[in-house]
């Protein structure tokens, strides 16, 4: 019953990593008191695509978000005793990827060298549901890799 479980939750990891590329349509984050637009979507934040700047930070970020959908599908077609360090580090990525997500205006800005103006900016639906989606599926990777590591040490 543990492994089926595992799997279950292990395919609704995979099901909400893809969910929360979609959900990087919607914007990010709110300016206030300034004259600029909103940052933008999440794929605008990474790339900068209406003025050429790039944020390291974001960048990692969108890498961790593609690194821990990558090892969340692979470790979906795995199925041995070898498997727990895999799952751990894909909840590893995941929990830090989510984390992340909810200082993703710090980043933006930080690529412009603009972090005095971080307290103008507030996290939008965008920001925040990747962010709590990404956490979500972080934390069933965790459940995955103590239940994985039960049934193996139970054998």
């Amino acid at each position: 019953m543990k492994k089926i479980f595992a799997i279950v939750l292990n395919f609704v990891s995979v099901i909400l990593v893809g969910i929360s590329f979609g959900l990087g349509a919607l914007p990010m984050s709110e300016a206030y008191g300034l004259e600029d637009a909103p940052i933008g979507n999440f794929y605008e934040t990474v790339w900068c695509v209406s003025n050429g700047h790039y944020s390291v930070g974001s960048i990692v970020l969108f890498f961790l978000l593609c690194i821990g959908a990558l090892i969340v599908t692979i470790t979906l077609f795995m199925n041995s005793k070898k498997t727990t360090v895999v799952n751990g580090l894909s909840a590893i990525v995941l929990i830090a990827a989510g984390v992340l997500m909810f200082f993703i205006p710090t980043l933006y800005l930080a690529g412009f060298g603009l972090t005095a103006q971080a307290s103008n900016y507030e996290l939008a639906s965008g920001s925040i549901s990747m962010g709590v989606v990404i956490l979500v599926a972080g934390v069933f990777q965790v459940i995955k890799t103590l239940l994985v590591a039960k049934v193996d040490n139970a054998q």
